[in-house]
């Protein structure tokens, strides 16, 4: 994202938003200004999010941004304990670099004296790595993290395709969990991105969610000239919200093949 377009959306967001989460797809560290982002963001002191896989190496100026300008919290991807495990999953990571990341921010947090940002494992559960959690439990300290919380695996949204479901789940995780593109948590609940989170992407346009990734999903783009409300009340958002309330599917909308409407339609 260039960074003008970026400050003119948080000039924007932040009167309305809580919570403002600065990665989607991607590595959000890969980005040349993400520590100016971090430090734009502090200035109106708002409540900024972190997601990464933190496998990067030489990226110390940009971890002690992440503490210097207050970053509130950081989820790290920690998807297995051994290399093998981890790199399974996070295909080209190095776990190693991963730990010696987060004790370094551990590091810089003690030189601050803060508490941000807290730092927390993200561990997704798959049948190779859900008897691990109890060695997370006693080690995460340990490792860097103040906290941990572990998540069902998901594939890639609207993903049927069971086949290679079975590289990943149990016959048993795949019988008893209808849609696995999804977190369990979320089925049977309406739509959490069509009123509470917008996502803006690298470019200004704006999807239905964090999950869509092609352009013809696109519900919105950001423009300088139009109110927050606007952007989040265009003809889409409003067909598609209609949708979930009435339980009916609407032809042409992006929303009408979500495991989400389905699972609220079915519930």
């Amino acid at each position: 994202m260039d960074y003008d377009l970026f400050c003119k959306i948080i000039d924007k967001v932040k009167f309305f938003s809580p919570r403002i989460q600065l990665y989607k797809w991607g590595e959000s560290l890969l980005h040349p200004r993400i520590a100016d982002m971090f430090e734009y963001c502090n200035m109106y002191d708002l409540c900024t999010e972190l997601s990464s896989n933190l496998s990067l190496r030489n990226i110390d100026d940009k971890l002690e941004a992440m503490v210097k300008y207050r970053l509130r919290h950081l989820i790290v991807s920690f998807d297995g304990i051994t290399q093998e495990d981890y790199s399974r999953y996070r295909v080209g990571g190095d776990l190693n670099t991963v730990i010696r990341n987060m004790q370094y921010i551990q590091e810089m947090k003690r030189k601050y004296n803060s508490p941000y940002p807290k730092i927390s494992l993200q561990f997704l559960k798959n049948k190779f790595t859900k008897n691990q959690i109890q060695i997370i439990e006693k080690k995460y300290l340990q490792w860097g993290a103040d906290d941990y919380f572990v998540d069902d695996m998901t594939v890639i949204f609207k993903d049927r395709n069971k086949e290679y479901f079975q590289d990943w789940f149990e016959d048993k995780d795949i019988n008893e969990r209808r849609f696995l593109d999804v977190g369990p948590d979320m089925l049977g609940k309406i739509c959490p991105f069509l009123y509470n989170i917008m996502t803006i992407e690298q470019d200004g346009s704006i999807p239905a969610c964090c999950f869509c990734t092609d352009p013809k999903d696109d519900y919105s783009r950001f423009d300088d000239s139009k109110s927050i409300q606007q952007m989040f009340n265009s003809e889409k958002f409003i067909s598609a919200r209609k949708m979930f309330k009435k339980k009916k599917n609407l032809e042409n909308c992006t929303c009408s093949d979500c495991s989400l409407f389905l699972a609220w339609c079915n519930r």
